[in-house]
């Protein structure tokens, strides 16, 4: 997996390193999925024989005639449900399994180890041959083996591989340009360059997080 970046676009900062981050995304695909499916195939209601209002039962529940089946399963509990809750899509009677909570993935997390690296002298030496050009190589760890508890054996595999910034400095800012004589001539006026360095200096103003992601998808890991 190959790709490019120029880190001279961020004028003020220096890259001195990237690195990756790789989580399993295949429950939050699956759970993503399945709750699509289910909100595209709503239970059907049975109507009255003059077709257009709804039936109800004695206790006024609605009657339903079907639902399409996700994985085997229903997606929604038709039991004891009202015109209410026709209301909202009938999100209420959905399921928990066919609810999608995305997993928040940070950068900070380690993820998934001893599976990929980034090969950071190559894209170093690139962008010293390719003018600025850091190459962004990512290889198998030489400590893969078939007992990572992150890779799955008996389904297939699918990831996302962040590409982050790891380490990030400021350049020098530019003091004569951002600072100049006071009016009354008693010395420089250099509060806007101060200003402008101290906040350049906070972490939460540098440039970080993921710059980049990948998604690939894999077979059963150690498959025979």
């Amino acid at each position: 997996m190959i790709n490019y970046f120029e880190f001279s676009s961020l004028s003020n900062y220096k890259v001195n390193s990237v690195d990756i981050v790789v989580h399993s995304i295949y429950e939050d695909f699956r759970n993503y999925k399945r709750n699509i499916l289910a909100r595209n195939n709503l239970p059907v209601l049975e109507q009255k024989f003059n077709g257009v209002d709804d039936s109800l039962n004695n206790s006024n529940f609605l009657v339903f005639k079907g639902m399409a089946e996700i994985d085997g399963e229903f997606p929604y509990d038709t039991s004891n449900v009202t015109v209410n809750d026709k209301t909202d899509g009938f999100i209420s009677i959905l399921k928990n399994e066919f609810k999608f909570n995305k997993t928040k993935f940070i950068s900070s997390d380690k993820g998934i180890q001893d599976f990929l690296f980034i090969d950071k002298t190559a894209g170093e030496i690139s962008e010293i041959n390719q003018d600025g050009k850091y190459e962004i190589i990512i290889k198998l760890d030489p400590k893969l083996n078939e007992d990572n508890a992150f890779l799955n054996n008996s389904r297939n595999n699918l990831f996302r591989i962040d590409v982050i910034l790891d380490d990030v400095v400021t350049n020098d800012i530019n003091k004569e340009a951002l600072t100049w004589n006071k009016i009354d001539g008693s010395g420089t006026d250099d509060a806007l360059y101060r200003s402008l360095k101290n906040i350049m200096k906070k972490e939460n103003v540098k440039p970080n997080g993921v710059v980049y992601s990948y998604y690939v998808k894999l077979g059963k890991f150690n498959d025979q």
